[in-house]
C-alpha cells in the first residue's frame, strides 16, 4: 500500500516543514508545495499516520481504515487555528487591558475576567487543541 501526501502552497506556515510520522517513525518531511509518496510495509499498515509541526499537529489517521491501494491525503494548516485564533486571543487580551482604564481601581473584576478568558483561550489552543492545527483530508 502507498500513501501520497500533498501539501499545497499555503501562506500560513509557509516557512515551516511538516513532519510525517507513521507510528513513531519519521517517514517524510513536507515543505510548502511539496508532495511525497510513502510505501508502507505490512507492519505500518496496522499503524497510524500523524503530521506535526513544532508543538502542534494533526489528528491520527488509522492506516488500516484506508481502502485504496494508492491513497492520496492533502495536508494543510487549519485556517482557524493558524490565522484567526491568535488574533482573537490577542484582541480579547487587549480588550481586557483597555477595560482596566475604564473601570476604577475598586472594580477590577471585569477586566481581570476578560484577561483570564484570553489567557485560557491561548492555553487551550496550545495544549488541548494542539492536534487540530494541521488538517488531513
Amino acid at each position: 500500500m502507498k500513501i501520497k501526501l500533498t501539501r499545497p502552497f499555503e501562506k500560513i506556515n509557509k516557512n515551516a516543514s511538516y513532519k510525517v510520522f507513521i507510528g513513531n517513525t519519521l517517514k517524510a518531511v513536507l515543505k510548502n508545495g511539496d508532495s511525497k509518496v510513502i510505501d508502507l510495509n505490512s507492519e505500518e499498515k496496522n499503524s497510524f499516520l500523524i503530521v506535526k509541526s513544532h508543538w502542534c499537529g494533526s489528528k491520527k489517521i488509522t492506516l488500516s481504515n484506508l481502502k485504496k491501494e494508492m491513497q492520496e491525503i492533502k495536508v494543510y494548516g487549519n485556517n482557524f487555528f493558524n490565522k484567526k485564533m491568535p488574533l482573537v486571543a490577542i484582541l480579547i487580551l487587549m480588550i481586557g487591558v483597555s477595560l482596566t482604564n475604564v473601570f476604577t481601581s475598586n472594580s477590577n473584576l471585569v477586566p481581570n475576567i476578560v484577561i483570564g478568558i484570553g489567557l485560557l483561550l491561548i492555553a487551550a489552543s496550545l495544549t488541548l487543541w494542539k492536534n487540530k492545527w494541521i488538517e488531513l483530508k
